[in-house]
């Protein structure tokens, strides 16, 4: 199949993660994340930006960049960037069975809900920048 150039405005992953249900046994959750999409310079300033946050809090130099800048994470929790980060999902169903529509209050509600979920989101984001990996 041939390769088409276009602009993506969503970069896309499956989650798929085993949370404790209320009876202690293993709940599978499974859905399709999507993200407003990043330039490479935009993720290597969130990664360097959150290195230095653990940097500055450990009293160890910041990572300065050639032209002087020295990237800045402006995000307080996990939950306040995947708040920014995310643009929808797939696949998220309520009790009835019924499709959820992605906003900002069921994404509030989601994380309230199932905070098993915060890791999964965060790491899924830049995940879902990193290509799919390939099958041996």
């Amino acid at each position: 199949m041939s390769f088409v150039v276009t602009r993506r405005p969503i970069a896309a992953i499956e989650v798929d993660v085993s949370v404790h249900g209320t009876d202690g046994k293993p709940v599978a959750i499974n859905f399709v994340a999507q993200y407003h999409r990043h330039s490479p310079e935009q993720l290597a300033d969130l990664r360097d930006g959150m290195a230095n946050n653990v940097r500055a809090a450990r009293d160890l130099s910041l990572i300065v960049r050639k032209d002087g800048r020295v990237p800045a994470y402006s995000y307080a929790s996990d939950i306040d960037f995947i708040k920014e980060k995310m643009a929808g999902w797939l696949g998220v169903k309520d009790a009835s069975g019924d499709s959820v529509p992605f906003s900002a209050g069921s994404l509030d509600q989601v994380l309230e809900d199932w905070p098993e979920l915060v890791i999964p989101l965060h790491s899924g984001f830049f995940a879902a920048h990193e290509g799919a990996k390939q099958k041996n």
